[in-house]
């Protein structure tokens, strides 16, 4: 804009006060807009109290299921939920994963831990209809959809494998709407339930060269967001968890070869009894 358009404007502005008027109360609200959410982040980060798990169960005989809990985030919620006191029923494919890891959380929580096996690339109506009859013999108090994948590499759209854009929809949409179908009714007759889906920074932001994965993140925003209102009458809470940017273990070291973790810390505080109510915020 040059400086004869800036004097237009300049002197519309003093011509027609309620046009400054306007401006400011346009700013003085996004102004407001701002601290007020900036406000909401730090009282639930550190003065409202969370959500305790008791209220869906644990300690008395629930069960917490965990998607993809064999690895990473899944497993950090499995081996929390656990501690927490909850049975925990660990769906994935690896059959020798599976069982080291239920192994892991009986020894070190005293609490039951079964597996089911299921390869969500490949699941059809005859693997789901297993899953759900294998759910309805549970008391089911937590569910998190965790199983997820992403995009061996940055890539174009018209440059991605089209089986690996297949593989994304299958697990990270279809999964998540299955597994929760298969839960949802349970937790309805009980009146109580808590329901994780575990999102991205790539479904809040969209992102170039993982549009397909960007675009499944984003689903599960808005799925979580829709589903919450429908069972909030139920005592059912459901939870979009964003999980930012999120990096595997043996991918950091310190200086001194020591892995670090990146994301055990936040899951363990997700699963305390004593967390802030921000970690359920649908973000």
């Amino acid at each position: 804009m040059d400086a004869s358009k800036i004097q237009e404007v300049v002197e519309l502005i003093h011509s027609k006060p309620y046009v400054s008027y306007t401006l400011l109360a346009l700013g003085t609200l996004s102004v407001i807009r701002v601290l007020y959410q900036t406000l909401v982040v730090l009282l639930q980060t550190f003065v409202l109290p969370g959500k305790s798990l008791s209220k869906f169960g644990s300690k008395k005989g629930a069960w917490a299921v965990v998607t993809g809990s064999t690895d990473g985030i899944g497993k950090e919620f499995a081996l929390q939920l656990g501690k927490a006191g909850y049975n925990v029923l660990l769906v994935a494919r690896n059959v020798e994963l599976l069982k080291a890891t239920a192994e892991e959380i009986e020894s070190k929580y005293k609490v039951k831990a079964q597996t089911h096996v299921v390869d969500f690339a490949k699941a059809d109506a005859k693997k789901y209809a297993e899953l759900t009859s294998v759910l309805q013999q549970y008391d089911v108090g937590v569910l998190v959809n965790n199983v997820g994948k992403s995009h061996a590499m940055p890539a174009y759209l018209v440059d991605t494998p089209q089986d690996e854009m297949t593989d994304i929809v299958t697990i990270n949409v279809n999964a998540t709407l299955q597994v929760t179908y298969a839960v949802l009714p349970g937790m309805v007759q009980r009146k109580r339930g808590l329901i994780l889906n575990i999102g991205s920074f790539a479904g809040a932001i969209p992102s170039p060269m993982l549009a397909t994965y960007s675009g499944t993140k984003a689903f599960l925003a808005t799925f979580t967001s829709a589903l919450a209102e429908e069972v909030r009458k139920d005592n059912i809470v459901v939870e979009h968890l964003n999980t930012y940017f999120v990096v595997r273990v043996e991918a950091v070291q310190d200086p001194q070869g020591v892995c670090a973790h990146p994301y055990a810390q936040g899951v363990r505080a997700l699963c305390a009894l004593q967390n802030r109510a921000a970690v359920w915020r649908r973000l």
